[in-house]
This record gives structure tokens, C-alpha cells and sequence, in this order.
């Protein structure tokens, strides 16, 4: 099966994106972020609702860029799995003609 450029893209997005998921500093970093936001929000008063925002807003962006990358490695193991179906399915087929050829 022959991919698009699309999914070419989809890809190298997704390994990319894998790669970056599988490495122990940018998570830490993520996490270490999340922690220090999350300590600093419960340090704030209500009434100091522009920074609480910032501090939020902080978080969910870093949220955001972890289910990023979890949906390109998503849609690249889709792609994976389709190749693999298609594979197998033309080695079945193949399997399939060698016998017939094999006679009784």
C-alpha cells in the first residue's frame, strides 16, 4: 500500500511526536511545570484572579501540548496498524494462490 504525503506527514508527525513523549527531561519538565503551577495557584487569595487565570491557563497549555502529541502518535499507529492489516492481508492472499498452485 502505497501512503499520500498526508499521511507521510501524519508519520513523521507522529514519530516525532513519540520520540518527544519518550524523553524523561521534557516530561520532567512538563510535570515539575504542572507541580509549581498547581503549588502556585493553591498560594494565591480569590481576589487575585489575573494571576490564578495565568497560572491556569498555564497548565491547560501544557495539557494541551501533551494530548498533542498523544493524538499524532494516535493517528500515526492507525496508520500503522492499516499498513499491517494490509500487509498481512496480501500475505494471506499469496499464501492463499501458492496453495491452489500446489494441486492435490
Amino acid at each position: 500500500m502505497t501512503l499520500s504525503e498526508q499521511e507521510h506527514q501524519v508519520v513523521r508527525g507522529g514519530l516525532a511526536a513519540a520520540s518527544l513523549l519518550a524523553n524523561e527531561d521534557l516530561q520532567t519538565i512538563i510535570r515539575s511545570l504542572m507541580f509549581e503551577g498547581y503549588a502556585s495557584f493553591t498560594d494565591t487569595k480569590p481576589e487575585e484572579a489575573s494571576r490564578r487565570e495565568a497560572i491556569y491557563n498555564l497548565n491547560q497549555g501544557l495539557r494541551a501540548i501533551e494530548a498533542e502529541l498523544n493524538s499524532r502518535v494516535a493517528s500515526y499507529e492507525e496508520i500503522q496498524r492499516r499498513l499491517n492489516a494490509t500487509d498481512q492481508d496480501a500475505e494471506d492472499e499469496s499464501a492463499l494462490i501458492n496453495d491452489s498452485e500446489l494441486g492435490d
